[in-house]
């Protein structure tokens, strides 16, 4: 991946350049950020682009209990509220974090497990050194194991891929991946799994 680089930009007569950085994305692409304002340059196209802040833990622990549970709010299991809350922080108003570890969940019922996923080791791992936020990471360690084998073959399609969930089932099926009990079945399988 190719890293930004500094970029001095001039501003109005007698004012100091801003600080820019210009990141490369592709052949035909690049992104040039600056401190006030930032652009997406595409096929000769300028687009204006839009930040986005994190989340409030109200609204990132109203995803996370929609994933986890699947309802607002903890009002109907009160036994979750203050250790869902811990989780939530460590999400980092991070809407992704929130649904995967609230996914991961959903077939917990066991107050213990929701605070081993709190104390997890790999919260404190550093993001740095693989990229991947802490959360995402947990939850990928705690997929079942058939289930992994399905994320991972999702590996090998191409990056920017844009793929329909019944066709991601379709080549599930023909590699086997499926745990099929019975052939009428295998398509509701599937779309647990997705």
């Amino acid at each position: 991946m190719l890293k930004p680089s500094p970029l001095k930009t001039g501003g109005e007569a007698g004012e100091k350049p801003d600080d820019a950085m210009v990141l490369i994305l592709n052949y035909n692409s690049f992104c040039m950020q600056c401190p006030r304002q930032s652009w997406l340059l595409h096929a000769d196209h300028f687009f204006n682009t839009f930040h986005l802040d994190k989340l409030s833990d109200d609204d990132c622990l109203s995803i996370f209990t929609q994933h986890a549970l699947k309802v607002r709010n903890f009002d109907g299991h009160p036994q979750f509220k203050e250790i869902g809350e811990k989780i939530v922080r460590r999400c980092n108003g991070l809407p992704l974090a929130a649904k995967s570890i609230g996914s991961l969940l959903r077939i917990v019922n066991c107050h213990r497990e929701w605070e081993r996923i709190y104390e997890s080791e790999l919260w404190n791992l550093p993001e740095e050194q693989c990229g991947i936020i802490p959360a995402l990471r947990l939850s990928y360690h705690h997929l079942l194991s058939y289930l992994k084998r399905c994320f991972a073959y999702c590996s090998i399609l191409p990056k920017d891929y844009e793929f329909e969930e019944e066709e991601i089932i379709l080549l599930w099926r023909a590699e086997v991946l499926l745990q099929q009990k019975a052939m009428p079945q295998i398509k509701d399988l599937g779309n647990q799994y997705f």
